[in-house]
């Protein structure tokens, strides 16, 4: 059994070696020239446009070291499950009945949206 497993492997045939005058054509040919510009739908062009809307930003995954507000964190989910984006401003979650009033950040602090996370963080 060892014989039919080891016994038939053929071996490929080896390829002449290319002189090394025809290889910088061959390199230059393939080499892309410039880069290409980005396509107005690709990912780098998404990480470079600001938010649509007015909340404030959170540095990202902030939400994993800074407090998290669950009432506004639950009113942002729930009306981004409704409207398939986040509100354009916290006020719109009170305008909208998703909040029955703005709860007010502690002395000194502010709420941010940690968009990584979609999570609302106190922030100072």
């Amino acid at each position: 059994m060892l014989m039919a497993v080891f016994g038939c492997r053929r071996k490929s045939p080896a390829l002449p070696p290319v002189p090394a005058a025809e290889e910088a054509p061959v390199a230059a040919a393939k080499a892309p020239s410039a880069p290409s510009p980005a396509t107005p739908h690709s990912p780098a062009d998404k990480a470079e446009q600001p938010p649509a809307d007015r909340l404030p930003t959170a540095p990202p995954n902030s939400s994993i070291r800074l407090p998290i507000h669950q009432e506004l964190t639950g009113a942002v989910h729930l009306y981004q499950t409704d409207h398939q984006k986040l509100p354009p401003d916290f006020e719109t979650l009170v305008k909208e009945k998703y909040l029955k009033a703005m709860p007010k950040p502690p002395p000194g602090k502010r709420f941010a949206v940690d968009r990584n996370r979609l999570q609302v963080v106190i922030t100072d």
